[in-house]
């Protein structure tokens, strides 16, 4: 696998192509599932997703219209299939659709974690009422509202035709981690990753030919691994190896995130209400560094089923508060009395 590092979509999709042919191992398939397609779509979309989110001002319209787009391109991908306008079939004949209506409603009903909230009618619905009328007219049709929705929210609620644009955000990353899981053990799944990389790279070619600036995607997938680009769940992906040294390279960069807050706070000492969030935020950030070092004590019989929680708790905000606030418990029990709990 060494001979993939360093190579980036689409420039360098002529080697990388045959090398992940040739070997399907779950390694090789979770670097490729990070490095080419996690890094296109947090540059692309989930990180525009994420600085649109606001206090509802109208902007879960175009949220939802992003999230739309990126449902249809993941629902393609699964299935290899490339999209041509005005191609007479909507099955994949050929691998090639000219109507998105069954690709995004099979979709919606079938694949986790979106199956346990749709029907065939309710996919339909949503599909013609909301992401048609999103993409088309700039509006949802038949009285449907984009809310923001927190966690205690479902997706979409059938009944009040509301639909939840933070959750689409949860949701969707839900179905990457587990898609990402997939990719790395399912042949099927590789091969149409392959077809539909394929169709993007031959797109690029002739966005080159035309003078389309792809200067952005050397300089992301280059960068160094950014955990608040939820580059820690790799983590469930990597040897015992790899995953220590991806840790090691994860640790200073907390350090330094946490102490930009707590110098940040010392600067405000005639501010305290400000001072004190500041450090709140420091210590929170700090607390990411405990959940890893969790992580590495864990024993290997167990780390099987533990990791996704603790990688969970990682970009949990109440999980950092308690792992933070735990810093300062004492055990009292005889014999321990004072003593801190770490």
């Amino acid at each position: 696998m060494n001979e993939l590092h360093g190579l980036v979509f689409p420039t360098d999709w002529t080697r990388l192509k045959p090398a992940i042919q040739a070997d399907r191992s779950p390694n090789t398939w979770a670097w490729v599932f990070e490095n080419i397609l996690r890094t296109r779509l947090t540059t692309r979309y989930l990180d525009p997703i994420r600085r649109m989110d606001g206090p509802s001002r109208g902007e879960g319209f175009a949220m939802l219209t992003v999230q739309c787009a990126l449902i249809e391109f993941l629902a393609a991908l699964r299935k290899g299939w490339n999209f041509q306008h005005g191609y007479p079939e909507k099955d994949g004949t050929n691998d090639l659709y000219g109507d998105s209506s069954q690709l995004f409603i099979d979709f919606l009903r079938k694949e986790a974690p979106f199956k346990q909230f749709f029907t065939k009618a309710t996919a339909r619905s949503f599909y013609t009422k909301i992401r048609c009328g999103l993409v088309h007219e700039a509006q949802t049709k038949d009285g449907w509202r984009v809310w923001r929705g927190d966690e205690s929210r479902p997706l979409i609620d059938h009944r009040q035709k509301v639909i939840y644009r933070a959750r689409m955000s949860y949701y969707i990353d839900e179905y990457l981690e587990t898609y990402g899981e997939e990719l790395t053990a399912s042949h099927e799944l590789q091969d149409a990753f392959i077809r539909k990389f394929d169709y993007l790279y031959a797109n690029a070619q002739r966005e080159e030919r035309t003078g389309v600036d792809k200067s952005t995607e050397r300089t992301s997938s280059s960068a160094t691994p950014n955990f608040g680009l939820k580059q820690a769940r790799r983590l469930s992906q990597l040897s015992p190896k790899c995953r220590l040294a991806f840790i090691a390279e994860g640790l200073p960069l907390i350090r330094n995130s946490a102490l930009g807050f707590w110098n940040a706070a010392k600067a405000l000492q005639h501010n305290p209400r400000e001072r004190e969030v500041l450090e709140g935020f420091a210590e929170e950030e700090a607390s990411k560094a405990l959940i890893l070092m969790d992580i590495v004590r864990c024993p290997p019989a167990l780390l099987t089923s533990r990791m996704r929680p603790m990688l969970g708790w990682f970009y949990n905000h109440l999980a950092r508060l308690i792992y933070a606030k735990a810093m300062d418990w004492r055990l009292n029990r005889p014999g321990f009395a004072g003593d801190r709990l770490v």
